[in-house]
Parts: structure tokens; sequence; C-alpha cells
């Protein structure tokens, strides 16, 4: 069965690109808004196995997106991506996501791919 991945970024052309490139390897499920994304993680829960988000955002940013999941179901791999680091903003967030990602040195969506299947590896062995 594959996994279920939700997939936050405001960009919406990233959200497109990443969003068909992670589809060959999960059932993606994308939001561009924020609060849409908190709501459909409070509906499905239980179908979430991995949740990417973007950093900065209007409404609710990355880490609190990810602190609302981790509230709901904390074996979730919950992701932080971002091109934005406020070393403070990331210190308060840290125990909201398990690893973040830097935008800026990301060669391509199969570099977040690996990641992803690492921390899956980790979290299911570990």
């Amino acid at each position: 069965m594959r996994r279920m991945l939700l997939f936050v970024d405001d960009n919406k052309s990233l959200l497109h690109v990443l969003s068909r490139s992670f589809s060959e390897h999960y059932d993606v499920v994308g939001f561009s808004n924020s609060g849409d994304a908190i709501e459909y993680m409070s509906e499905h829960e239980d179908k979430l196995d991995i949740i990417l988000s973007d950093y900065k955002m209007p409404n609710f940013n990355g880490i609190q997106v990810l602190e609302k999941a981790k509230q709901t179901k904390t074996e979730t791999i919950r992701i932080l991506l971002t091109g934005y680091v406020d070393i403070d903003d990331i210190r308060v967030g840290k125990p909201a996501y398990d690893v973040l990602i830097d935008k800026n040195t990301l060669k391509d969506t199969q570099e977040i791919i690996k990641i992803i299947k690492d921390i899956t590896l980790k979290k299911n062995t570990g």
C-alpha cells in the first residue's frame, strides 16, 4: 500500500511541480492554503503518513501546521521545507518537525524523496 503524503506550500507552481514528482512514489494531497491543510489533517489524520510543509506562508506558518499534525498523530513524519531560515523561529519549532530541508540546497525533487525514504526507514527501525 502506498503512503499518503500531504504537501503544503503557498507557491502554487512549486506545489504543482513537486506534487507531480511525489505522485510517482506516494498518494499526494496538496494545499496552497495552510488553513485548508490543517482542516484536512483533522478530518483525515488516520490516513496521513508524511506531511511536508513550507515554512513561510500566510495564515499559519509551516511550524504551526506541523505542530497541529503532531498533536493529532505523533507517528506522522513531519518535514519542514524552506528557502527562508530564521534560526530563532526554527529553534522554537524543532519539536514540531523531524527534519528541516533547505530549498536553496536541493538539487532536485529526487533528493527530497530520498530524505523521506531515509526518515521512514529510521522511524520504522528505530
